[in-house]
């Protein structure tokens, strides 16, 4: 059964939304980068999705990072699985975004903690004891 990206792109939109209203962080001001991360977490499954069809069809049980891949000479070599390679480059754009709308410890607190939590169990330990 196909998955319907465009519905997941609006979930993963709403979840974004939501817990950055929760931590007192969201501003319309955000919402270009709201959907950049949106789309980059539903291009994460759906690069997931056809990277576990893809191992599949060629009889495996999980996602390969390595794959067998035979050059114009006839001489066959391992290569990291494209894939794989593109799994790396969107978590690794996703990370970005989830700094830069606040979603780590650290870029909460350059954001100023609007919601004046404590996140680390330390510094909450620390803040009940004295």
């Amino acid at each position: 059964m196909a998955k319907n990206y465009k519905k997941i792109y609006r979930k993963n939109k709403e979840k974004i939304i939501t817990s950055m209203m929760q931590l007192g962080t969201y501003r319309p001001q955000f919402d270009v980068s709201i959907e950049v991360l949106a789309r980059t977490l539903t291009d994460i499954e759906a690069n997931l999705d056809e990277w576990e069809a893809q191992s599949k069809e060629q009889g495996y049980t999980h996602r390969q990072m390595v794959i067998e891949f035979t050059n114009k000479s006839g001489a066959t070599n391992l290569m990291k699985n494209p894939y794989y390679m593109n799994d790396l480059q969107l978590k690794e754009s996703a990370m970005k975004y989830f700094k830069e709308l606040g979603f780590t410890p650290n870029a909460l607190n350059k954001l100023g903690n609007p919601s004046g939590e404590v996140n680390d169990p330390l510094e909450q330990f620390l803040n009940e004891v004295s």
